[in-house]
């Protein structure tokens, strides 16, 4: 007979609800199963509920990686647009903290000011354009020109015009979505659409010019700001007669120097003077695409240079096999039919040979350095001679050969390791300043401005670091030695500006030597403690120091110098346990001095927990435990092991005390080094006994392991997975688990669960209930997706404070952030209609949302265990189109995965997706779900070579 029961189907991976008997491929819902239906929609409303954000830390140390740097005009201030936000920084006064810029959420794109500086643009991925006012940073408007969150189109550059009454805005990765121009004195924007930047508009002092293409032809447009508008006149015009070949539409429309130019599909080439308003003769068979250096305009096709000089209507077809170098300047370096390095001037159009095709070369804005036997030779294309570098000598074709000329001086660098640089006279080749060998150089790493060079470097004995600069309108070439390794951001007058692996910024004066140092609070954090009672945060860093926080305001109380890095460190009623790598010491708490008492571990160890004057320390197959003296002073007492009717592990990676257990966690491997599983075990606290080996059911490098500050729940971080055990309940598998696959660290902050997600970008903080996995909310620096930017595989530090208000932890640049933990709040969502993307695939009578109704699409998985249910989450692959769009998968939200007992106890994890109110109207969502390799629920195998390669599914409903 079969059973009827209502459930999440398993076998058939739809994710419904229905009435099946088990095993069985998917029935339909009958309507008697509609109340149940409702029923579990309810519940769904807690298991899948949207995600909530909250974007703003109670505190931040640190600056986080520096994308760029700007100096305003004047040279007094330095932008730092960094991974954590938007910093003013004063040159002269480097005492002072640098200043945050308030206002964006997202990273910085770009930074422009105007002629005066009293005005500076900044651009970025929350879809924004911001004004402020300089040297303040005062914030005057904001303009949303794009929604955030990984839209193709977030604001790009920005341009002011000379007199800064117009922003031109840059839109998209590709520049692609058209642009924005601002009016600088009201913030209002103007959308230019089907526009590329910069070659179809340009900024002439006080206005701006684009091409805009309409049925007619092109129009050439001038903008201006008029009080708080923006004024839009035509200036010129190209109409489909004159720049159409047999009626053939134009696919190309840029503007040179002074000419706006079109090349239509049957390779016409047109254009318009825009000084006088004069037509050009229509130049035939020209190649695309164009490239514009000034009013030449050229292109290759099929082996053939094309170049055209718009002002005197020369026209040069040139052969040739490949282009080399195109810098948008006036010379193009290329290979010509006999494999010679020839050179074509754009301006003359005339050519050079220069040598035969060399291995080892350089090439920048006319001038060619080559290697020819073993000296190093340089071609001059706007003389056409070349000379002989004085003492450079090359020893073979596998070596770098680099250079920066200026002011008739040329740097070069060339050699392996080490390289060597030095100063010659462009226009002689005698040596200026002789090469000198350095080593540990990067020159991805360098900073160039018109005259100048730097890099971090090290001398030959490879024990002093420093910054060589270069200064080629002075012929100076120095090494001027640091504390640590220095690299260089950008040059600032006779300065230059530089940050260290330390988080520290300073200014080196090259004219003199003398370097500033700016007062820092960034330095990367490598472990983090709260106190049990919460009040004070302990921060193991890279600088070799233990500092102690305020919690409440982020305010510095205390600085210990230690011996080396704190890898791990643990926080008691008496003071830190600091472990440095296979080191262990402990620090009181007030610290009057430093303890010289280290006890060195006789194996490895990874992490450590405090409780009492307890030290427990996760060794080589074994957990070792400390005690602590009043002085301080520890020695060592007991190893434990498990039973020997337990398999052994080889390393416990990490451990936790409560006032009942310790609990360590390791893995454990098969003969052929291959990892079978991840496991904890508890030992009796008190008599040191073996209680109980608890499987994770998981395979992957345990992070993290902590117990909640009542001891009822125990959490382990391994695999990209949290995973939670309920003591009051059992021990023979845990209440639930993370499902978001990128979990690298966890906390327990009371009665909340606290596991980070590792992002490239941002590490947010996913917040859920201990007793029952109930999603909570997200804490998250930033409105982009979490998942957008894939983590990594390291741990990433996190701690919790016992009273649940604060969770503290290592961002993805090293700085330190604080988050308050916010009030508990409803998260049933009680006002959204819950739709199933298949339910007319299961014969449901649709849910019809009203049209200020939001509306969520919800689905299910479900597995008899575990490893399975990782399986699927590993290898799924869901498609969901709304109304024929694809709906973006970062925006799916995953549910914990527990036992659900009204799905036969099977391990069940929800999906969702909000997708907002819709309008009025019938809508159409289309469901697939396929796997990159087959699995198998523990009823039926899904997948590749499987009866069910997928599952598919559709749902029509109406928005009333």
């Amino acid at each position: 007979m079969v059973s009827l029961e209502v459930k999440k189907s398993g076998s058939d991976k739809m994710g419904v609800f229905n009435l099946f008997p088990k095993g069985n491929l998917m029935r339909r819902v009958s309507l008697v199963c509609l109340s149940f239906l409702f029923i579990l929609l309810l519940s769904l409303s807690t298991t899948s509920a949207q995600e909530i954000v909250y974007s703003t830390p109670a505190w931040v140390k640190g600056y986080g990686a520096i994308w760029f740097t700007e100096h305003t005009p004047d040279n007094s201030q330095i932008i730092l647009a960094t991974s954590t936000g938007l910093y003013l920084l004063n040159t002269h006064t480097p005492d002072v903290l640098p200043v945050r810029l308030e206002g964006h959420t997202d990273t910085i794109r770009s930074v422009a000011f105007s002629l005066d500086g009293s005005l500076m643009a900044t651009s970025s991925f929350d879809g924004t354009v911001r004004l402020w006012r300089m040297p303040s940073g005062e914030a005057i408007w904001s303009a949303r020109l794009s929604d955030p969150c990984c839209e193709s189109d977030p604001p790009a550059k920005v341009f002011f015009t000379d007199d800064a009454s117009l922003l031109m805005v840059e839109m998209g990765a590709q520049y692609s979505a058209g642009a924005f121009v601002i009016n600088v004195h009201s913030g209002k924007a103007l959308h230019i659409e089907n526009n590329m930047f910069p070659n179809n508009a340009t900024i002439r002092g006080n206005d701006l010019f684009y091409i805009n293409q309409a049925k007619d032809g092109f129009h050439i447009y001038r903008l201006h700001a008029t009080d708080d508008k923006i004024a839009q006149n035509e200036a010129a015009a190209l109409n489909a007669a004159q720049v159409q070949d047999e009626a053939s539409p134009n696919t190309a429309a840029r503007l040179t120097k002074d000419y706006a130019i079109a090349l239509s599909d049957k390779s016409v080439l047109s254009g318009i003077n825009l000084k006088n308003g004069n037509k050009l003769e229509p130049i035939i068979d020209f190649p695309q695409p164009m490239a514009i250096f000034e009013n030449t305009v050229w292109g290759t096709r099929n082996g053939i240079l094309s170049a055209v000089n718009l002002d005197t209507g020369t026209r040069v077809d040139l052969a040739l096999k490949d282009i080399r170098s195109n810098d948008n300047k006036q010379w193009l370096l290329y290979i010509d039919t006999d494999g010679q390095f020839s050179v074509f001037d754009l301006t003359t159009l005339e050519h050079t040979a220069v040598i035969p095709m060399a291995t080892i070369y350089s090439w920048t804005n006319g001038y060619l350095l080559y290697s020819e036997n073993t000296s190093i030779k340089l071609f001059n294309a706007a003389t056409g001679k070349t000379i002989t570098l004085e003492d450079a000598v090359i020893q073979n074709d596998n070596q770098l050969l680099y250079m920066h000329i200026a002011d008739d001086k040329l740097l070069t660098a060339y050699g392996t390791n080490p390289i060597y640089f030095g100063i010659f006279d462009a226009l002689t080749g005698k040596k200026i300043v002789a090469p000198t060998p350095y080593i540990s150089i990067n020159l991805n790493l360098s900073v160039t401005d018109k005259d100048r060079f730097a890099i971090s470097a090290q001398d030959t004995s490879g024990q002093t670091s420093g910054l060589l600069v270069a200064d080629l309108k002075s012929g100076m070439l120095g090494f001027y030695p640091t504390p640590i390794s220095e690299q260089p951001q950008l040059f600032i007058g006779d300065q230059l500006f530089y940050r260290n692996r330390e988080v520290g910024y300073g200014l080196l004066d090259f004219t003199t030597g003398e370097q500033i140092r700016f007062t820092s609070e960034g330095h990367s954090v490598s472990a983090l403690a709260f106190s049990p009672d919460s009040k004070r945060l302990a921060t193991g860093g890279t600088d070799n120091t233990v500092r102690l926080w305020d919690v409440n305001t982020g305010a510095q109380v205390a600085l210990i110098a230690v011996p080396n890095m704190a890898t791990r460190i643990a926080y008691g009623e008496r003071g830190i346990a600091a472990l440095y790598t296979h080191q262990l010491q402990f620090i009181n708490i007030p610290a009057t001095s430093v303890p010289t008492n280290t006890l060195v571990g006789s194996t490895e160890l990874d992490d450590i927990a405090l409780q009492g004057d307890t030290i427990a320390a996760a060794g080589e197959g074994n957990v070792q435990l400390f005690t602590v003296d009043t002085a301080g002073n520890i020695s060592a007492t007991n190893r434990l092991v498990p039973v020997s009717s337990k398999p052994s592990l080889r390393q416990y990676n990490t451990v936790a005390m409560s006032e009942r257990y310790i609990a360590a966690a390791g893995s454990i491997y098969a003969k052929d080094g291959s990892l079978l599983d991840t496991v904890v075990d508890l030992w009796n606290v008190t008599t040191h006994k073996y209680v109980q080996r608890l499987d994770s059911q998981t395979h992957g490098q345990a992070y993290d392991l902590s117990f909640s500050s009542d001891g009822a729940h125990l959490a382990l971080t391994t695999g990209g997975i949290t995973v939670v055990w309920n003591f009051q309940r059992t021990l023979t598998e845990p209440a639930f688990i993370t499902t978001t696959g990128l979990d690298s660290g966890s906390a327990f902050a009371g009665n909340v669960l606290a596991s980070v997600e590792q992002s490239w970008l941002k590490h947010t903080v996913d917040l859920h209930a201990a007793n029952d996995g109930i999603y909570m909310g997200t804490l998250r620096r930033t409105i982009n997706s979490s998942g957008s930017g894939g983590g990594n595989s390291y741990r990433v530090p996190l701690a919790a404070s016992a009273d649940g208000s604060y969770v503290a932890l290592v961002d993805a640049s090293g700085e330190l952030v604080m988050w308050h933990i916010p009030a508990p709040f409803d998260t049933t969502n009680s006002d959204k209609a819950y739709v199933i993307p298949y339910c007319d695939s299961l014969g449901l009578i649709p849910v019809n949302p009203t049209q200020n109704q939001p509306v969520m699409l919800t689905w299910s998985w479900y597995a008899t265990n575990i490893p399975n249910l990782m399986d699927h989450l590993r290898s799924a692959y869901y498609e969901i189109a709304l109304d024929g769009t694809n709906l973006p998968q970062w925006q799916f939200q995953r549910s914990t995965a527990n036992r659900n007992k009204v799905n036969n106890n099977n391990w069940t994890l929800y999906y969702s997706l909000d997708v907002g109110t819709l309008k009025p109207g019938v809508h159409t969502l289309m469901y697939r779900l396929t796997w990159q390799s087959s699995i198998s629920d523990g009823i039926t195998d899904y997948g590749p070579n499987t009866a069910h390669p997928e599952d598919t599914g559709t749902c029509t409903f109406t928005v009333n």
